[in-house]
């Protein structure tokens, strides 16, 4: 971690954590602790930054923010997401990150869940009216092969998700 004095110096934090700090410095150097965190989402003064969105290629990165507008942008959506995700708790949110990451779109129930949210999203694209939804298209393109980006990867070289 980076700290600071009052003044804005950076200081040697000497092996301390954030806890060991007087509480001068903890009211200092506590939003800019936060930021240091390496999340998947991480709220900023400016945006929502979406970090999973970083190693993919120009379309698919498109892909993905068009795929998060349809859905966060719309009235509609944010019903339907909020109503659908209401009870589902943390421990199967996990269980669901781990079989993807093992099982990609063959873990359950995650390839029904990504159609059922991309026509969603589209749809929510389409009520925005202004024709965002093309950038949709590689990611209809993933959906239309049931092959995330790293089978697509392992294939190529020669290897499979098992």
């Amino acid at each position: 971690m980076y700290y600071f004095d009052v003044e804005g110096h950076a200081i040697d934090p000497q092996g301390k954590s954030f806890q060991d700090l007087p509480n001068d410095l903890k009211k200092i150097n506590a939003l800019s602790c936060m930021r240091q965190l390496f999340s998947e989402v991480r709220l900023k003064p400016c945006c929502v930054e979406v970090r999973c969105f970083d190693q993919q290629s120009d379309e698919e990165r498109y892909a993905a923010v068009a795929l998060t507008v349809g859905l966060l942008y719309d009235d509609e959506n944010r019903s339907l997401l909020s109503e659908k995700f209401k009870n589902v708790k943390g421990e199967t949110l996990r269980k669901w990150m781990k079989e993807g990451s093992e099982k990609g779109f063959k873990a359950e129930p995650l390839y029904p869940l990504a159609l059922e949210l991309f026509r969603m999203a589209e749809k929510g694209l389409q009520r925005r009216g202004f024709h965002e939804e093309e950038f949709l298209k590689p990611a209809e393109e993933i959906l239309k092969s049931t092959l995330t980006p790293a089978e697509k990867l392992l294939k190529k070289g020669g290897s499979t998700l098992s």
